[in-house]
């Protein structure tokens, strides 16, 4: 795996990870204490993992493009 590949599945489970504390964490918050602390929890974290993901969807394209640009020079 090359170190463009590795930096892009960093980037995929750190996505993956963040969405699964803002989802998790909010339905662990209501099934403990109830609804009002779960869209509390998803207020909070909710916002930032969106613009995350929607960061993402232009990052780790550009991200492959460079990839694919850089292998193309590298190897022709």
């Amino acid at each position: 795996m090359s170190r463009f590949e590795r930096i892009g599945a960093h980037l995929s489970v750190a996505f993956y990870a963040a969405q699964a504390v803002a989802l998790v964490g909010g339905l662990a918050a209501f099934a403990s204490f109830g609804e009002a602390a779960g869209r509390r929890w998803l207020d909070w974290t909710l916002p930032p993992m969106i613009a995350l993901g929607i960061a993402l969807v232009y990052v780790l394209p550009a991200w492959g493009a460079a990839t694919a640009l850089w292998k193309v020079f590298k190897d022709g």
